[in-house]
């Protein structure tokens, strides 16, 4: 029977026979199972014997997603450091890179991929600032499988945002500045956010009314092709309720639909008045539920005539009246 190893002070645990059968596989195959672990876990192996010193070099697999065994991000970001400096270039063929805290993100993603890495998953829905992704375009032969798992703040930060216009092209030098007309130039003909996000299956998206981007990026009609649950904010300040509309006709497979309607009190943006209903409005048909949190009982009303519309039975509405919450902004994806 094979040797064990306690997690307290890498103890010992002699089987029957005494023989350490793991030390004697093969380096490949230890190398093999080590990868399925934490990258951190896997170099503390170092200790255990001579046998065992350099396998963590070799491993196929880079995981940093333990980042709360570590004190700081400062020795997050040392530890990985170090490990990428020593680690010897051995193809990958998987990379966890999990809630990064200000770790360098950019710097991991940039060597896994000079890795050859096949499958790469990145997730940083739990960072407490700001994380920024490489700005260049990194390309990979080998990559098959990206998969994020992230929020983007799409707050009063956001550089994209108008403090008059709905689609921001106000073209205001003074209020404004440089940001919506910046955006509204270069970007008339793409579609900057959602356009990538078309394979998400899970999504939350919450914005600032004076954050243009996503209603900018719905006139360049993007489809949520597997799209089943969806969370959007809701205001008032959005008299015309386009995303509501758009997103409910883009997406045909949604089973899951929550609704945060908020009051934004002083909001000054001119609407475009979209959402005509006489149009033929269809709901997915494999839509379950739909949970509305609000406040305010005028914005619930015109959300309830929209759903009605869309032919969402009033049975799969589920409502909950809340205190009037502060904006939250955050916007978070699953995609596979």
């Amino acid at each position: 029977m094979p040797e064990k190893f306690t997690n307290e002070g890498n103890k010992k645990v002699v089987m029957a026979d005494g023989a350490d059968h793991i030390s004697a596989l093969p380096d490949e195959l230890l190398q093999y199972l080590l990868s399925f672990i934490p990258s951190r876990e896997a170099v503390q192996t170092c200790v255990l014997s001579q046998r065992w010193r350099h396998q963590w070099k070799y491993v196929p697999a880079l995981r940093i997603n333990d980042v709360d065994s570590f004190y700081s991000v400062q020795q997050l970001n040392k530890f990985v450091h170090h490990l990428l400096l020593h680690r010897k270039r051995t193809p990958l063929y998987v990379c966890e890179l999990d809630s990064f805290r200000n770790g360098e993100v950019a710097e991991w993603y940039q060597y896994a991929v000079s890795c050859e890495v096949e499958m790469l998953q990145v997730d940083t829905a739990h960072s407490a600032d700001y994380c920024r992704l490489p700005e260049m375009a990194i390309t990979s032969n080998h990559l098959t499988t990206l998969e994020f798992s992230a929020f983007v703040r799409l707050d009063d930060r956001c550089e994209d945002y108008c403090l008059h216009s709905y689609y921001g092209d106000c073209g205001d030098q003074v209020s404004c500045g440089k940001y919506c007309t910046r955006f509204y130039d270069v970007h008339d003909d793409d579609c900057v956010l959602l356009g990538g996000l078309s394979n998400v299956t899970n999504l939350e998206l919450i914005t600032s009314p004076k954050v243009f981007i996503v209603r900018k990026d719905l006139l360049m009609r993007p489809t949520f092709s597997k799209l089943k649950t969806l969370l959007l904010n809701v205001s008032d300040a959005d008299a015309g309720f386009g995303p509501l509309v758009y997103i409910l006709r883009s997406s045909p497979v949604l089973e899951k639909l929550t609704l945060q309607l908020y009051e934004e009190p002083k909001a000054k943006i001119e609407t475009d008045g979209s959402c005509n209903l006489e149009e033929q409005l269809v709901a997915s048909k494999k839509l379950k539920v739909v949970e509305i949190k609000y406040s305010k009982i005028v914005v619930l009303c015109r959300v309830l005539q929209i759903l009605n519309t869309c032919g969402v039975p009033r049975k799969k509405i589920n409502i909950e009246r809340t205190e009037l919450w502060s904006f939250g902004s955050h916007f978070s994806f699953e995609q596979t």
